[in-house]
């Protein structure tokens, strides 16, 4: 079996910094593990200076991981990289490091969408790369650091086409840190049940300026976050990716039972004038719509205003 000794995650952000720094202050003394940032600019020279601060209900701690770099040459060759960059930047962060990929490197995705494999095969067709979602309320709130919020933490992640010991070693690694890590050999519909939950609340909270909660109150918006819902569900079951028949009804009552304030990160990034994740969450779904020839006009109606706005 492939030993796993080097670890990198390729994007300090709120993900990949707050599961990098678990990893990183677990294994900070290790012999066997080595933990390695992939950042870039005002992130990596204040981690570099400083540590990386995180932040967490159980409190404050500055972890400083065995290297912090974005030169391949000083990284050298990964046995599993963290992807947890924003969608947009996939691509071109994968080819910066590539050289520091080998046929046995394990990519594992952490973004959100749920074409991620797709567009990692269609750079690299050889790499070995699994699933992987995050349900996290972590954020980079200036450059080094990182803030951890909510109970609601876990990581869960796997692959169909591997043997069920590898995924439970890399789930071995995690728990060890105090990650809420669960490994899935049947990952794809938890991509998709994930998928259907995050990409209606990023899409009406963006659209309308408007925490979840407002959302819900307005019926009229409440039907429009159904539909979109109910979209997401028609390309599910045309895919056969094997969602529960109840998985309209229980994604609406996962959404009601969030805070009244909350937010999604689209919206965050849409209202300060950055770059979003529109194309990859409301767009995805309208380009599998129309690839698949199923209507998504909820979806189309929204990208155009999102688009527009």
């Amino acid at each position: 079996m492939h030993e796993i000794k080097r670890i990198a995650f390729l994007g300090i952000g709120g993900v990949g910094g707050y599961y990098g720094g678990k990893l990183a202050s677990c294994y900070a003394h290790s012999t066997e593990m080595e933990i390695i940032f992939i950042a870039r600019n005002e992130n990596e020279k204040a981690i570099r200076e400083k540590g990386l601060l995180l932040r967490t209900a159980s409190g404050e701690e500055y972890i400083h991981p065995k290297l912090i770099s974005h030169d391949p040459v000083e990284i050298g060759t990964i046995d599993l990289l963290i992807c947890s960059v924003k969608a947009y930047n996939l691509e071109e962060s994968l080819q910066q490091i590539q050289s520091c990929i080998s046929p046995d490197t394990i990519i594992l995705p952490l973004l959100n969408g749920v074409n991620n494999r797709t567009r990692i095969h269609a750079l690299l067709p050889w790499v070995n790369c699994w699933q992987g979602c995050a349900y996290i309320v972590s954020r980079l709130i200036q450059p080094g650091i990182v803030h951890e919020t909510g109970q609601w933490n876990q990581l869960l992640f796997g692959d169909e086409n591997v043997s069920g010991e590898i995924i439970q070693k890399v789930e071995s690694i995690f728990t060890k840190a105090g990650i809420n890590a669960k490994g899935i050999k049947q990952i794809t519909p938890v991509l998709w049940t994930k998928f259907i939950f995050l990409s209606p609340i990023a899409t009406m909270t963006t659209l309308l300026n408007a925490p979840i909660g407002a959302v819900l109150n307005e019926e009229q918006q409440k039907n429009n976050l159904f539909r979109l819902i109910q979209e997401i569900a028609s390309i599910a079951n045309a895919q056969g990716i094997g969602l529960p028949v109840t998985i309209v009804a229980d994604t609406l009552n996962k959404i009601e039972s969030l805070p009244f304030e909350t937010y999604s990160s689209m919206h965050f990034d849409h209202y300060r004038g950055k770059k979003t994740e529109i194309d990859s969450l409301t767009g995805q779904v309208c380009k599998l719509g129309k690839s698949m020839g199923i209507p998504t006009p909820a979806h189309d109606e929204a990208l155009a205003l999102l688009k527009g706005s």
